[in-house]
């Protein structure tokens, strides 16, 4: 399933797969950052590795991966560079995560609220679908105001009916 997700590759659902099976469930948004990051440490860490990283989790909470974790998307989207530097400081020698990382406690997550609009069309970008919701649900008071019926009820309609659909995409084909 995560390698449907784009530009997550196997060697990354391998590595989330196993660090899981390893050490138990992700219990934090940061808790998986940390974790993570922890498998990409070889030193010296790179300004490319960083923002790949930084982009890989963007995509992870774009995809509704860590919905279960936390309620609004946009504030793990802005709290990434923080779990990635708390990450950095429960790192010591080898790459290896602090046994003890009750020292240093994780940051507090940066509060935004969503734009469900947003979050749904990121989420068609990183997976060719969206899953979490429907478009047409977020304006259903206007369709319901203007007579749209749902598509599944115009069968049973003697009239003529008025539905919604979305064109996500157009593309013009000329031929001769």
């Amino acid at each position: 399933p995560l390698t449907g997700i784009k530009e997550i590759n196997m060697n990354m659902m391998e590595k989330i797969y196993n660090e899981r099976k390893d050490n138990g469930r992700f219990r934090s948004f940061f808790d998986f950052i940390s974790r993570m990051f922890s498998q990409l440490t070889s030193a010296p860490i790179t300004e490319q590795q960083l923002n790949n990283f930084d982009s890989k989790m963007e995509i992870l909470v774009s995809s509704g991966a860590f919905d279960n974790l936390y309620p609004s998307r946009e504030s793990m989207r802005k709290s990434i560079l923080k779990g990635r530097m708390y990450a950095q400081n429960l790192i010591v020698e080898n790459g290896q995560l602090m046994l003890d990382n009750s020292i240093i406690p994780p940051p507090l997550m940066t509060e935004e609220k969503d734009d469900p609009t947003f979050n749904l069309d990121r989420e068609f970008e990183v997976l060719g679908v969206m899953l979490s919701d429907n478009p047409l649900t977020l304006r259903k008071d206007k369709l319901v105001a203007k007579g749209v019926i749902n598509i599944i009820d115009a069968k049973t309609e003697s009239e003529e009916v008025l539905i919604a659909g979305l064109i996500k995409q157009k593309k013009v084909i000329n031929t001769k």
